[in-house]
C-alpha cells in the first residue's frame, strides 16, 4: 500500500480527520473572499475527487448545512 492509499484509507474510515482536511481547504477560499456555502460544497467535491472520501456523508455537514443534504458529486 502506497503512503497515499494509506492516506486515503485514513480519510474514508475516520470522520473526524476528513472533517479536519475539509475545513482546512474550504478556509483557503473563504479567507480569499468567497462565500462559506460554496467554498464547503468545492472542498467536499476536492476530497471526494482526490481522495474518495465525502465530508457531506458525515454527521459534520449534516449538522452544519442540513439543508444540502447527504450529496455525493
Amino acid at each position: 500500500m502506497t503512503p497515499f492509499e494509506l492516506f486515503c484509507n485514513q480519510l474514508q474510515a475516520d470522520p473526524e480527520l476528513l472533517w479536519t482536511w475539509h475545513c482546512n481547504i474550504a478556509m483557503v477560499a473563504v479567507d480569499a473572499g468567497a462565500d462559506p456555502i460554496p467554498a464547503n460544497e468545492r472542498a467536499a467535491d476536492f476530497m471526494n475527487l482526490a481522495f474518495g472520501a465525502d465530508p457531506r456523508q458525515t454527521e459534520y455537514w449534516q449538522t452544519i448545512f442540513p439543508d444540502h443534504g447527504k450529496q455525493s458529486s
